[in-house]
């Protein structure tokens, strides 16, 4: 009875979790993600093919007032990538290891504001905004064994007359080492409303 009792949680836990395991910030309401025809369910394994534009967000239970951030990051960066940026490095990702892992940015965008009625099932939300972070496709390196990297989506309360924080801008810029806690924290943005994630590896 104990053992059905403690399975019955974890298992209710595994369904509600909108964020990897350990994941902080997290909720368990969920943000509605499409790629194409695919609608996300959180941990579900996607490949580069299916993530190479942005996806479209929404909800389904009902309509949201206001405006709306979306934040997307990698959690699984190995943290010295940014020297493959450079033609002629030789670094490697430390293979299978989750040691040297950072995250990095994969966009941050401001205006989201909600439709009121329902399209292709959900209430879409839609910005004309670019930034202050663009899009940035996945395209996780490769590594044997193969390491999967999360990609977390995560939707928070614009601010009114919402600003990017001065300490942040270097970051935001560079998209490497991004820390989603203190960007909310001096930005204001309040609590994760809303979240959903993602697992690709490379070749997939």
């Amino acid at each position: 009875m104990l053992f059905s009792t403690i399975f019955s949680l974890l298992a209710a836990s595994t369904v509600l979790a909108q964020t990897p395991p350990g994941f902080f910030p997290n909720t368990t309401t969920n943000l509605v993600v499409k790629y194409g025809s695919k609608t996300l369910t959180p941990g579900q394994s996607l490949g580069k093919a299916d993530t190479g534009k942005a996806p479209i967000l929404g909800t389904t239970d009902g309509p949201l007032n206001g405006t709306y951030i979306f934040v997307m990051i990698d959690i699984d960066l190995w943290v010295e990538l940014k020297f493959a940026y450079q033609p002629t490095n030789s670094f490697r990702p430390p293979q299978g290891s989750n040691k040297n892992r950072g995250v990095v940015l994969h966009g941050l965008l401001t205006g989201y504001k909600s439709a009121t009625t329902l399209k292709d099932g959900i209430y879409q939300l839609t910005t004309t905004a670019t930034g202050p972070s663009s899009y940035f496709a996945p395209a996780p390196p490769a590594e044997k064994p193969a390491w999967p990297h999360h990609y977390i989506e995560l939707l928070y309360a614009q601010p009114d007359n919402f600003k990017v924080p001065a300490s942040q801008t270097a970051t935001i810029n560079s998209r490497l080492n991004f820390n989603i806690t203190a960007f909310a924290t001096e930005a204001k943005l309040g609590p994760l409303l809303r979240a959903n994630y993602f697992l690709q590896v490379n070749g997939a």
